[in-house]
């Protein structure tokens, strides 16, 4: 099967391909996300659940069944995102470095799983929104989008990195689902009252929740949290092409061990 004629435009092609027929990453995210936001809750109480959202939204409040809901879409889309960008970069680690070797620009084939990074994660956004609107009224839904759509790209970028990083998928997946449960359990109003702790503030899900919640519960705005997880964003993007540009720049003398052959098309020295 044949991809469009520009490099850029072939990686995004096949990255997106790749994603879509990851068929239990679509299976989870069409079944799973709506039953595991109805499950949770439902088993949440209905209370009224303070929030805190910064001094710039003021003080605010909403059910603890409809809080958990928000946290439990955000946790199972940043979840997903960080697994698929994960298991699609490390997946194709080995062709990757097999094109670089053939002449295919590096900054290409990251910037082609950046981008549907991006597609991705503005698809789980939209999806969640409709969901979680369908459960409760929000007050919101396009900028409660665009913070999902922020968190998503914040863990996604993670999973390139670590696909980039590390070999084994095993503990990639492990760190992924580790990191997305500890991250979002802390900053879950209706989990943790830790939330707005000086501490927590660096890790990547506090602003886009901020931000989330801000947008469900209020009419109020707090960019500044979604400009923290476009950050994280581009710290891990940053670093993925940091680590992958390591590796590949000396895949040709990696592969030319001794009594080995030199691929077709490279000369000894």
């Amino acid at each position: 099967m044949k991809g469009p004629g520009h490099p850029l435009a072939t990686a995004v092609w096949f990255a997106l391909l790749s994603h879509a027929r990851n068929r239990l990453a679509v299976g989870l995210a069409v079944f799973f996300l709506p039953l595991f936001v109805y499950v949770t809750g439902t088993a949440a109480p209905s209370s009224a659940l303070p929030l805190a959202l910064g001094a710039t939204v003021g003080p605010a409040s909403a059910a603890a069944d409809r809080v958990m809901r928000v946290a439990c879409a955000l946790n199972a889309v940043i979840l997903l995102t960080g697994l698929m960008m994960f298991m699609a970069t490390i997946r194709a680690d080995a062709l990757d470095r097999r094109l670089v070797l053939a002449g295919y620009p590096r900054v290409h084939l990251l910037l082609g799983k950046t981008l549907a990074l991006c597609a991705v994660s503005g698809l789980f956004a939209l999806y969640a929104t409709a969901l979680l609107t369908a459960f409760f009224p929000v007050r919101q839904p396009w900028a409660l989008a665009c913070a999902v759509a922020t968190a998503c790209l914040a863990y996604g970028g993670i999973g390139i990195f670590l696909g980039a990083l590390v070999r084994s998928e095993l503990a990639g997946v492990f760190t992924v689902i580790m990191a997305s449960m500890i991250d979002m359990g802390l900053h879950n109003p209706a989990a943790s009252q830790l939330g707005d702790a000086p501490g927590l503030r660096l890790l990547p899900m506090h602003g886009p929740t901020r931000a989330a919640l801000t947008s469900a519960f209020t009419t109020g705005s707090l960019p500044g949290g979604l400009l923290a997880g476009l950050a994280w964003f581009a710290a891990a993007t940053l670093a993925a092409f940091t680590v992958f540009h390591a590796r590949t720049r000396y895949g040709r003398s990696r592969q030319l061990r001794p009594g080995t052959q030199p691929e077709e098309g490279t000369s000894h020295r």
